[in-house]
């Protein structure tokens, strides 16, 4: 479905009253829109829309990067106002290009609207953009007919330099800030200058700055039974008789939950001639990583659906485990069978042999009945 024929979908699905339209601009940005960071530093951009007073109910975008530069860590959906996603945020690493379109069922009049959250690593010193391919992007207006609104779309600049910044954040509980981790405690460290004050703040926001209205000396933060999600720890240092510096931030993902429960199929429609099992389980905050399937005592790790099996007679108990990106697991068994399925095909000599007997068994039959 084009993203023009789902805007005309949800649009009369949601209202049969026609807005009228205004001569308005809607407007896509990232936030923040510049910012400095240090090589192989991660970079974090919101990129959100305002609507400019228009009721939109659905969004297609195309965003440019120089894959030289940036390389894409992550793109997630998390806090975003679009609900029903027409294309699923995907990165073309080699060709430096980020796509998704989706919409909102009710129409929405968006002011500062997130759509989705790119995390990028810096490679390369310099300043390098992040635009809009405003030829393929469009938003698109509650109006019953997915009339394209006119569109303004400013670029992102990063800049990559050697900026001698002296505050470093660092984590023994998540101790890699793009991987996930099953704890739900987090702690944060950093080096101390003498006499300066700090203010922090956890966040999901990555764009949001700490309060410094309350510094203070400190050297550590950490907190506990947070919930699953993707935070951002924000620090802002002030040196003595100095102004408060530019934020430093820090991810921390975390998932403490194992994927949801799901139940393998067996089957013989997938691979001719084979029993294979189908499986897919989810884990709506990390994703699945993984899977593991043992037959008996033979295991194969990072197993893929479908599956063949190496026993075709399915004699013994199958287990299929399940793998969060933070570790966390779930399984579902399959019983062995309690009739080989080799003998549950379909028995050709034993019929054709019966058949036979039948036929010699009538034409006997016939046969006396013709001498008496």
């Amino acid at each position: 479905m084009t993203i023009r024929r789902f805007a005309i979908v949800v649009s009369v699905f949601a209202t049969f009253v026609f807005s009228v339209p205004a001569v308005h601009a809607a407007v896509l940005y990232t936030m923040p829109e510049m910012q400095q960071v240090d090589p192989a530093d991660t970079v974090t951009l919101d990129v959100r829309l305002n609507s400019e007073q228009d009721t939109i109910n659905a969004v297609q975008a195309r965003l440019l990067y120089d894959p030289a530069a940036l390389e894409v860590v992550e793109v997630s959906k998390a806090g975003s106002f679009l609900v029903l996603w027409t294309e699923e945020p995907k990165v073309d690493a080699k060709a430096g290009v980020i796509t998704f379109s989706g919409g909102t069922p009710n129409g929405s009049y968006v002011v500062n609207g997130r759509l989705v959250t790119i995390v990028f690593r810096s490679k390369l010193l310099g300043s390098t953009n992040v635009l809009f391919d405003t030829g393929t992007s469009g938003v698109y207006r509650n109006d019953g007919l997915g009339t394209k609104v006119a569109l303004t779309a400013k670029p992102a600049t990063i800049d990559v330099a050697l900026t001698g910044r002296s505050l470093v954040i660092n984590s023994t509980t998540h101790p890699n800030p793009d991987a996930w981790y099953a704890k739900s405690f987090l702690q944060f460290d950093w080096n101390v200058t003498p006499e300066a004050v700090y203010a922090y703040l956890l966040t999901g926001d990555p764009t949001a700055l700490p309060d410094t209205r309350f510094g203070a000396s400190l050297r550590e933060a950490m907190y506990s039974n947070i919930k699953d999600g993707a935070y951002t720890f924000i620090l802002q240092e002030q040196l003595p008789n100095d102004t408060w510096g530019e934020p430093v931030r820090r991810r921390a993902l975390v998932d403490t939950k194992p994927p949801e429960a799901f139940t393998p199929q067996l089957t013989r429609d997938v691979v001719p001639g084979k029993l294979a099992l189908v499986f897919a389980a989810t884990d709506i905050t990390s994703s699945v990583s993984r899977y593991r399937v043992q037959e008996g005592d033979t295991v194969t790790d990072f197993a893929q659906s479908p599956y063949t099996l190496h026993d075709q007679t399915q004699h013994q108990r199958i287990t299929v485990t399940a793998y969060d990106a933070a570790g966390n697991h779930i399984a579902a068994t399959v019983a062995p069978s309690t009739t080989p399925v080799a003998s549950r095909s379909f028995p050709v000599l034993p019929v054709v042999l019966g058949v036979l007997l039948v036929l010699v068994a009538g034409g006997a039959v016939v046969v006396v009945r013709r001498r008496r």
